[in-house]
């Protein structure tokens, strides 16, 4: 029975994380139109806050039709997550939304600048009080993603 209730409070206290709630909302406009609200309902926008209102806003970018809505979201997107970074460049969490976006977003749109910048912030900061749920969520993804080389992808493997 006790097993049963950690697990069943693991999995709730996950699913809250605003970084599952985020993936959730990469293929759901209603869920990203949702964090958006929830965001902007604060009276004050933390820099992790900051940087999810850019990465929600970026994904709004995708699940519009008309290019100059798609681009106006990219550009105000972009531009959030730019300042989220300013504003606390040492938050690993700020520097993996980033780096997540920079891969996703088309190369001819020119935002990936910043992705070794990144990289090598979430590394230098790794050691953080960065919850387990961030950690393992970027454990898996830089595991498996292409851009690193497997010395580099060795990091994670611990």
């Amino acid at each position: 029975m006790m097993f049963a209730l950690s697990a069943m409070l693991f999995f709730f206290v996950q699913n809250d994380h605003m970084l599952a709630r985020y993936t959730l909302a990469l293929d759901d406009e209603a869920i990203t139109s949702e964090l958006i609200r929830e965001l902007e309902d604060k009276e004050v926008l933390s820099s992790v806050d900051l940087a999810y209102m850019g990465a929600l806003t970026l994904l709004m970018s995708d699940h519009a039709s008309n290019p100059f809505t798609k681009f106006r979201y990219f550009n105000e997107g972009k531009d959030l997550l730019d300042q989220a970074v300013e504003d606390d460049p040492d938050d690993i969490e700020i520097r993996y939304l980033r780096y997540i976006n920079q891969v996703a977003i088309p190369a001819f749109l020119n935002y990936d600048e910043n992705l070794r910048e990144d990289y090598l912030a979430i590394k230098t900061g790794w050691n953080s009080d960065a919850d387990v749920f961030l950690k393992n969520e970027m454990r898996a993804y830089f595991l498996q993603n292409e851009r690193i080389s497997a010395t580099e992808k060795s990091f994670f493997e611990n």
